[in-house]
Parts: structure tokens; C-alpha cells; sequence
């Protein structure tokens, strides 16, 4: 049995870049759909006092998904860049071994 490590750089790349794309696809569709949801009229609930709290009550709900949305898709770029820094870390180090290996 070896003790080395064997993981496939360009598979940690392509793991990287689906996340990337997922962050992308999870921004972009929650500002599309937001911006229904964030433009509701004071008086859509009605001319009423209760009416009125009721649609401050959305708007800060879908504040708060918007900011949670866009901390979730920060969080999948950072990881997605990571592992795209791993990937590269990986090749370098394949690259000295290799070059250690024909010196030998």
C-alpha cells in the first residue's frame, strides 16, 4: 500500500468551476425573481394600517433573502476559488515530484 495522495488536479478544476456556476446561476436567478418581490405598492395589502405593516414585514423578509442569497453565492465563489488554487498547488507539486523523479 502507498502512502501518496492521489487526486486528479483537473477534476478539483472542474469541481471548482461547478460551483462557480452554481453561485453564478443561484445570483442571477434570485435578482431576477427579487425584483417582483421587492417592488410591492404600500397599499398592495390594502389601505389599512395592518395592510401597510404587513408589506414593511415583506420588504424586510425579502431584504434579509437578499442578503442571504447574495452571503450563500459569496460563500460558493470562495470555495470555488479555493479549490481552483488546490488544482493549481497539486499541478506544482506534481510538477517539482516529476522533475525530482528524472534527476533521480
Amino acid at each position: 500500500m502507498t502512502d501518496q495522495l492521489k487526486i486528479d488536479p483537473r477534476n478539483v478544476v472542474d469541481a471548482g468551476t461547478k460551483i462557480l456556476d452554481q453561485s453564478v446561476i443561484l445570483r442571477a436567478g434570485w435578482q431576477d425573481a427579487s425584483s417582483t418581490i421587492l417592488s410591492v405598492p404600500v397599499n398592495a395589502a390594502g389601505n389599512v394600517k395592518e395592510g401597510e405593516a404587513l408589506v414593511q414585514a415583506h420588504e424586510s423578509c425579502a431584504d434579509a433573502a437578499t442578503s442571504a442569497f447574495e452571503a450563500f453565492s459569496d460563500i460558493l465563489e470562495f470555495a470555488s476559488e479555493a479549490l481552483q488554487s488546490t488544482a493549481f498547488d497539486l499541478s506544482k507539486v506534481d510538477e517539482e515530484t516529476a522533475r525530482e523523479l528524472k534527476r533521480k
